[in-house]
């Protein structure tokens, strides 16, 4: 029961931060917020895989699945598939769209694949020098912007859409990289090649609060073209507070610092977004 319990409770607050930066990544681009199924979609995307470890031991242990030899691989393509059907199912039926879901989809399963056997060797895009946190920042800006534009049915992207992925890239690659400061240790083990370890552990903070900054600074003239002044009180209070805790020593909140307060910014920004657009 406690296994259960870790998979179904640890990673609800990112899979829910993903939910509400899609939904208000419509506020954002003054469109009205839709609570559309895609959101589901996401949201099981998200929760599946920062909780892959632990499902697949669960899934092991089932007795069907131990007399069939189960393979991680296999269940990660059935997974994959099923969820890419769901999106096209629900999503409009254009080439765009399907470009739009196979990129995350593409990048997400090259970043977290492994051999899985000697006659299997599946390239992995973490394997290249620096290239970790921006595949990640990426994929969720793109998920969390792209895919609720599609299902909106807007074909262009405009100076609006532009500014967006901007501020959340930046706003997301601010918040990541504390993650990988916090895997200095492991990923020098591991021999990977990240940021925190080429520029060092000060020098990575200082780029996290460049990085929110200027993040700050595009919200700000997006957000004043597009007259959406609730947006940017918004976004300034969402910026003031993961500044705080970026430039906070993780040691001082033991156990809470990325689980809690980091991940915690994402779901944040989100839910202040729409909070002031619905009071507004």
């Amino acid at each position: 029961m406690k296994r259960i319990s870790d998979i179904f409770i640890s990673k609800l607050l990112l899979a829910f931060a993903a939910v509400f930066l899609s939904v208000s990544a419509q506020v954002q681009l003054d469109l009205k917020p839709d609570w559309h199924p895609f959101l589901l979609g996401i949201f099981a995307v998200v929760f599946f895989e920062y909780n892959r470890v632990n499902i697949f031991k669960l899934v092991k242990e089932i007795p069907v699945v131990k007399k069939n030899h189960f393979r991680s691989l296999t269940f990660q393509l059935a997974f994959y598939l099923i969820m890419g059907l769901y999106f096209l199912l629900i999503m409009p039926a254009t080439p765009r769209s399907l470009f739009v879901i196979f990129i995350p989809g593409i990048l997400t399963f090259l970043y977290i694949s492994r051999g899985y056997s000697n006659r299997i060797r599946i390239f992995r895009l973490r394997e290249i020098p620096y290239l970790k946190i921006f595949v990640i920042t990426f994929v969720w800006t793109w998920t969390t912007i792209l895919i609720p534009v599609t299902a909106e049915g807007i074909n262009s992207i405009d100076a609006s859409v532009v500014e967006l992925f901007a501020q959340r890239f930046l706003f997301i690659f601010a918040i990541t990289i504390q993650f990988d400061i916090r895997d200095m240790k492991a990923d020098r083990q591991a021999e990977l090649k990240t940021l925190p370890l080429l520029l060092g552990h000060g020098n990575a903070k200082l780029i996290s609060v460049i990085a929110l900054i200027i993040s700050f600074i595009v919200s700000v003239f997006s957000s004043l073209n597009a007259q959406n002044t609730y947006v940017l009180l918004a976004l300034v209070i969402s910026v003031i507070l993961t500044l705080f805790f970026i430039t906070r020593n993780e040691k001082a909140f033991p156990g809470k610092y990325y689980y809690h307060f980091l991940d915690g910014a994402l779901l944040f920004q989100g839910v202040l977004v729409l909070m002031f657009y619905f009071f507004s």
